[in-house]
């Protein structure tokens, strides 16, 4: 008893090292300091939100359209923040990458493996918490943004084919949640009629059905489509661009281990749609149709962001802010190995993973952590130049308007300079 007691516990130490890793350093080299959309997403909205006595005005900020984004969910967070202290970026990212954890719960629960199963997913954490993804890491609109979305989602999938009242209602939930943290979360309602479809749930599929109308006309009625941005039509006259983008995306995390790599980015994404495409030849979605339905919207999901970025450049692969739903392909993947090839569950077989994992953790510290340390250093000397001239200097792309938000957002005490 003594020495299974032991076990659990050294196995559960292993098992969170990573996430200790992971907010030692966001404690260590974040900062109360603006970034880039901060500026629009925090400030510019909290200053509009302020000066309007109307509540429809108010509700119809926390829903604009910000890029091709709703960012209800930053909004609502920066609102809590701000009537609760001053507004601290810090604190938003690191509320932000919480949501990780609530992933790595999800997935644990989700995993259908009956004994063991800490043993056998010890490799998760070292692939989930690691700094590829340093630009949303660090960067407090894109912390709530690109992590949160993936909570919600898993979260409307993960409770929806339950097939209960009370968690067709939370998945409704969740799945509006996701929609208004980022766009692609829109997509979960598509996943989800496919469930319900499948499961012969044809009361329920009517309802979803009409709640995913609703949402549609309500999330596109005045939609601009981003003038920055390049245009969809001219995506669809380079298909071999979109190709060449999304395999690349789902083999990024691989590849960027180290330079020589890159150029297998697309090879490593084809391999993973091949595993995808056999699952669903083996039927994989009748022994776990969570996971399988994670796979399919991450799928979808990274077809959307190539369709809207491949237009800027294959670099877009290689985004530090698309890593995250990279790295969950090789999650699924492993996940889905150990459930359905039970030989995968010899301790031998098992190490194997957990030794990949561990290197892959290390180095991906080790090639990201200059950038982690120069976005530090690089906000904090923004920072200190602003505070001797009271202009210039901030890490936005015009000047003018940072300086302006900035001052009135002091101002109205809704952020202090530290």
């Amino acid at each position: 008893m003594f020495l299974h007691k032991y076990k659990n516990f050294a196995l559960g130490t292993v098992f969170v090292s990573p996430i200790l890793v992971h907010f030692w350093t966001i404690l260590k080299y974040g900062l109360n300091i603006p970034f880039w959309d901060d500026f629009d997403t925090v400030f510019s909205f909290l200053i509009k939100y302020l000066n309007t006595n109307s509540l429809f005005e108010k509700l119809a900020l926390v829903f604009a359209q910000h890029t091709e984004h709703r960012f209800a969910l930053n909004r609502i967070v920066s609102l809590l923040n701000y009537y609760i202290s001053n507004v601290d970026f810090k604190l938003l990212l690191i509320i932000g990458n919480l949501a990780l954890i609530g992933v790595l719960i999800i997935l644990y629960r989700a995993c259908k493996v009956s004994k063991n199963k800490l043993f056998f997913l010890i490799p998760i954490p070292f692939l989930l918490f690691q700094p590829q993804y340093n630009e949303s890491i660090f960067w407090a609109t894109a912390a709530l943004a690109n992590f949160f979305i993936l909570l919600f989602a898993f979260l409307a999938i993960y409770f929806l084919p339950k097939n209960k009242k009370k968690f067709f209602i939370l998945s409704i939930i969740f799945a509006l949640c996701a929609t208004f943290t980022m766009g692609n979360g829109i997509f979960v309602f598509l996943i989800g009629l496919l469930v319900l479809v499948y499961q012969k749930r044809y009361r329920e599929t009517i309802i979803w059905f009409v709640v995913t109308a609703a949402v549609i006309a309500f999330y596109f009625y005045n939609y601009i489509n981003p003038a920055s941005h390049p245009s969809l039509l001219q995506a669809l006259l380079h298909p071999l661009d979109i190709i060449i983008c999304f395999f690349s995306l789902i083999g990024a995390p691989l590849a960027s281990l180290h330079p020589y790599l890159l150029s297998l980015s697309p090879y490593f994404g084809i391999l993973i749609v091949l595993y995808f495409i056999y699952l669903t030849y083996k039927a994989y979605f009748k022994k776990n149709i969570v996971i399988y339905s994670f796979f399919l919207f991450l799928l979808i999901s990274v077809f959307l962001i190539a369709f809207a970025r491949s237009g800027f450049g294959l670099e877009q692969a290689f985004s530090s802010k698309y890593m995250i739903v990279g790295i969950l392909f090789y999650i699924l993947s492993y996940i889905s190995l150990v459930e359905i090839f039970p030989f995968i569950q010899k301790k031998k077989y098992v190490f194997v993973f957990m030794i990949f994992a561990l290197v892959f953790n290390v180095v991906a510290y080790y090639s990201n952590f200059k950038y982690i340390k120069d976005h530090h250093d690089s906000l904090a000397g923004s920072m200190e130049q602003w505070r001797e001239t009271k202009s210039g200097f901030l890490l936005y792309p015009d000047q003018d308007r940072a300086n302006k938000l900035l001052l009135e957002a002091m101002d109205k005490n809704i952020y202090t300079v530290n």
